[in-house]
């Protein structure tokens, strides 16, 4: 024990109290996430916050009408579909038939806030708040589950505190939604609570991503073939299989699909193809003179753009000052991936199954993501919903060495 007459002892003690309170549990990470996203709300209200105009005031409008529509006793819901027959295949890629509203179906999320009393835009900015500190709660579980505590506060920390985190989820924007869905399957398939049984959070993880996927239709091909990957590693585990012959096996099974769909994957090429080029706009653009046509250029084009998406803005695009914030934190982003190549060993070794699912699940994300995206701005959002899995793995590895 110090002596309580040395102010240096004192100050040594509190500060070491905290740094033990701090990676002892989820309250102090959670709590300072939500703390932060709640003093950054006056930020959104005042539209100071870069995030909060834009597509955030058409969310809003939309919201208010919804909400004030059930209080007259009116159910707002057909601006959701417009025009024509709606198909399972309309629905989630939007060709042909009816093309349905991701504005509508976020405002009809957040519009109940509009029927309570009172200040609504306010509450729905503290709901978001909410998710976002919900989503900082899964990855510490996920981390604890792999590691330790310690694993579990650095890997949600990030998430916590980095500002474009921070000022997105005191948004209403829907990236919140995302990423608070995504870690809340993936908690409930890798380490539920333990009053849920397997079965049950199962099926409770597949109905979040069955709400959240109408958000962002194009992820739900990342759905399903991360549930498959899942299933597969699983059963593969279970009858205690070799994992190099299952790799090799994947690969083979891979390749001949690949074959097979070749014509419809290169329908998927046009269409990345177009995206791309769509949102090669404004001032933080990037890859504006790419172009790919056909799936060999697109494989070539995707290492470069998974660079860009993970880790920009690059220096030479710097321009402004939050610009500087953002470069900072793709710092953050390029020391955690280093952290990856010795977390993810460790992964491994304590969970195969779940540690290939997450794996090939953030590849396959990243891909996709990566070759469509080519603007600062639409990346540092889209980016959020598959970081943490970075994070997670990073400060494994982190961890795991200050241990040993």
């Amino acid at each position: 024990m110090f002596p309580t007459d040395n102010p240096q002892a004192r100050w040594r003690s509190h500060l070491s109290w905290v740094i033990r309170r701090f990676s002892s549990g989820p309250d102090a990470v959670v709590g300072v996430a939500l703390l932060l996203r709640l003093f950054a709300i006056p930020l959104s209200l005042l539209q100071i916050n870069p995030y909060s105009t834009a597509d955030v005031i058409g969310f809003t409008r939309r919201a208010a009408r919804i909400g004030t529509g059930f209080q007259n006793g009116e159910i707002l819901i057909g601006a959701l579909y417009r025009g024509g027959e709606t198909t399972l295949i309309s629905f989630f890629l939007g060709g042909g038939g009816a093309t349905f509203s991701v504005s509508e179906y976020w405002a009809l999320w957040i519009s109940p806030f509009w029927l309570l009393p009172g200040p609504s835009i306010i509450y729905a900015h503290i709901g978001v708040a909410l998710l976002g500190a919900l989503a900082v709660y899964n990855i510490y579980a996920i981390g604890r589950y792999y590691h330790s505590s310690a694993a579990g506060v650095l890997a949600a920390l990030p998430v916590a505190v980095y500002p474009s985190y921070i000022l997105i989820q005191s948004t209403l924007l829907r990236e919140v939604a995302m990423i608070a869905g995504i870690t809340t399957a993936a908690h409930l398939l890798i380490c539920p609570p333990r009053q849920l049984s397997r079965p049950v959070s199962t099926v409770g993880a597949i109905l979040v991503l069955m709400v959240i996927a109408p958000l962002r239709p194009e992820n739900v091909p990342l759905y399903l073939l991360t549930l498959a990957i899942s299933a597969v590693t699983m059963t593969l585990q279970h009858l205690d299989a070799d994992w190099r012959t299952s790799g090799a096996i994947a690969v083979g099974a891979v390749a001949v699909i690949g074959i097979v769909g070749a014509d419809l994957l290169q329908s998927a090429i046009d269409r990345l193809g177009r995206i791309h080029e769509l949102r090669a706009t404004g001032r933080t653009a990037y890859l504006t003179g790419v172009e790919f046509n056909t799936i060999a250029e697109a494989i070539q084009f995707g290492p470069v753009g998974v660079v860009y998406f993970l880790y920009s803005p690059m220096p030479w695009m710097i321009g402004t000052g939050p610009d500087v914030v953002i470069a900072l934190q793709a710092i953050g982003n390029i020391a955690f991936t280093i952290a990856v190549l010795w977390g993810i060993r460790y992964a491994f070794r304590r969970a195969p199954a779940t540690t290939i699912t997450l794996s090939v699940g953030f590849l396959a994300a990243v891909g996709l993501y990566g070759v469509v995206s080519a603007n600062v701005g639409t990346s540092v959002r889209h980016r959020q919903m598959f970081l943490w899995i970075v994070y997670l793995f990073g400060a494994i590895g982190v961890v795991q060495q200050f241990r040993s």
